[in-house]
């Protein structure tokens, strides 16, 4: 019954906010990589996914979805680095 418990927290920090960050960090991250793969030399990145997702992230810590704010601004970080490389190769 415990690890019910504790399943159900760790998705509960994935709601609202967490949750959009999250997904705006995963978009940020895999629309270059897949371009990338499947499209040959052009990429497509979205330079405002990252900083959107950022602020959702900032959202989530101040809403106290201290877990899912932190992967979304982990993932949003790593996306706008992503983004800042790409850009400055072009």
């Amino acid at each position: 019954m415990a690890a019910l418990g504790v399943a159900g927290f760790g998705m509960a920090q994935f709601q609202g906010y967490a949750g959009r960050s999250v997904i705006f960090g995963l978009i940020g991250i895999g629309v270059p990589i897949v371009t990338a793969i499947f499209m040959g030399g052009s990429v497509f990145f979205f330079y405002a996914l990252p900083i959107i997702g950022l602020y959702y992230g900032v959202r989530a810590l101040t809403r106290g979805l201290v877990l899912g704010g932190a992967v979304g601004i982990t993932l949003n970080v790593i996306a706008g680095l992503i983004s800042l490389i790409i850009a400055s190769s072009h």
